[in-house]
C-alpha cells in the first residue's frame, strides 16, 4: 500500500508522511456557494474532496465520511475524516491485514498534524443497508399504493412475490410487486367484502385466518398486515410469527380478544420511523391498523422524495415450502 510505512513503535504519527492544502474550486458559482477543495496526500498518492454537506455520505461520533477522488486517476473513493486520537494503531492493522470482496477495502491513510485529523481512504460503496432498506420499503409502498388506488386487494404479498429489477450495471433499481393470481378488485362502494381464507400462512392477516372459525369480512387492511410481515422479515431475517403464534392470533380475532396479542420485537438499531411504521402495520385489530393512505403518507415523510442509488441486492431469507391457500367465500 503506497504511503504506509511499517510502524516502528506504537505512535500513529510514525505510520504516515502527509501534507494538507486547501484551494478554491474554480467554477461559475456565486461567491457564497464556493466551497474549499481539500487535498490530502500520502507518500504515494493524492486525494481530493469538497468539505461541504453535499459531499457527506456518512457521519457519526467519529466524524464524517466524504465522497472524493484519487487525483491521479479520477477514481471515486470514500474519505473518512476523524480525530487522530480516536484511531488506534490496532484498528488500522486489522484493516490492512484482512482483505475480502465482502469487506470495505482500505486504500491509504493520511495524517494531518496541522488539524490533528486523520483521513482514511477507502473504496467507495453505493449505499448503506439502512438506506437500502428504506429504498426497498419506498418501492413496495409505492407499488401497493397503485393497487389500492385501483381498488385491488392483492392477498398474497410475500418476499417471493416482490421482484427486483436491475440496471445493466447490476445495480438495484426498483422493487416490484408481482403475482396477482388470487387478487380481487373491489367495487367503488365495497370496503370489506371478502371472507374466504386466501394467501400464504406466514404473511396472512389474523382476520383472514379467523375465517376458519367464523365469518370475518376484510379488504385492503389484510395487505397492510402482509407488508408489515415482509418489512419485519427484511429487518430481522425471519418471519414475525411461527405457526403456533399464528393459530393463537386467529383465535384471538375470532373471539375479539385483541388485548392478548403481543407485537413482535424489532431491533433498536433500526430507524425509529421504520420501527413505528412496522408496529402500526402489525396491529392485530384491523380497525386500528395503519390504512393504505396513512402508510403512503408516512413513507413520503421520511423517504419519498429521496433519489437512491443502488447496490447489489441479496434476497432475504424465506420459507421455501410456503404454500398458497384459497377457500370459497364464507356465507
Amino acid at each position: 500500500m503506497g504511503g504506509v510505512k511499517k510502524p516502528m513503535n506504537n505512535s500513529t504519527e510514525d505510520w504516515y508522511s502527509t501534507q494538507l492544502t486547501n484551494t478554491n474550486i474554480n467554477c461559475h458559482l456565486p461567491k457564497q456557494l464556493t466551497f474549499a477543495n481539500t487535498i490530502v496526500s500520502s507518500t504515494s498518492s493524492t486525494f481530493q474532496y469538497t468539505d461541504c454537506i453535499a459531499s457527506v455520505i456518512g457521519n457519526g461520533s467519529f466524524g464524517c465520511v466524504f465522497r472524493g477522488i484519487e487525483c491521479s486517476t479520477g477514481k471515486p473513493i470514500a474519505i473518512k475524516k476523524m480525530p487522530k486520537v480516536s484511531m488506534k494503531p490496532d484498528e488500522l492493522k486489522v484493516m490492512k491485514a484482512v482483505k475480502s470482496n465482502y469487506l470495505v477495502g482500505l486504500i491509504d491513510v493520511c495524517l494531518t498534524d496541522e488539524e490533528g485529523s486523520m483521513h482514511i481512504i477507502m473504496e467507495l460503496c453505493d449505499i448503506d443497508l439502512d438506506r437500502h432498506l428504506k429504498q426497498l420499503i419506498d418501492n413496495i409502498v409505492r407499488g401497493y399504493n397503485a393497487l389500492y388506488e385501483s381498488h385491488i386487494v392483492h392477498r398474497d404479498i410475500k418476499p417471493q412475490n416482490i421482484l427486483i429489477k436491475y440496471r445493466k450495471q447490476n445495480l438495484f433499481e426498483v422493487a416490484k410487486i408481482s403475482d396477482f393470481g388470487i387478487s380481487r378488485i373491489l367495487s367503488d362502494d365495497e370496503h370489506k367484502s371478502l371472507s374466504n381464507v386466501a394467501g400464504t400462512l406466514y404473511y396472512m392477516a389474523p382476520e383472514v385466518g379467523a375465517n376458519l372459525l367464523r365469518r370475518h369480512e376484510y379488504g385492503h387492511e389484510v395487505d397492510i398486515w402482509s407488508l408489515g410481515c415482509v418489512f419485519y422479515q427484511c429487518i430481522m431475517g425471519k418471519v414475525p410469527f411461527d405457526e403456533q403464534e399464528l393459530c393463537r392470533m386467529f383465535l384471538f380475532v375470532a373471539g375479539d380478544n385483541y388485548d392478548a396479542y403481543d407485537k413482535p420485537e424489532l431491533s433498536s438499531d433500526i430507524d425509529e420511523h421504520i420501527i413505528r411504521m412496522v408496529n402500526n402495520l402489525l396491529e392485530i385489530d384491523s380497525n386500528k391498523r395503519t390504512t393504505p393512505q396513512q402508510l403512503y403518507s408516512e413513507m413520503c415523510k421520511w423517504g419519498g422524495n429521496r433519489r437512491f442509488s443502488g447496490s447489489s441486492y441479496d434476497s432475504f431469507s424465506y420459507r421455501s415450502n410456503d404454500s398458497i391457500v384459497e377457500t370459497d367465500e364464507i356465507d
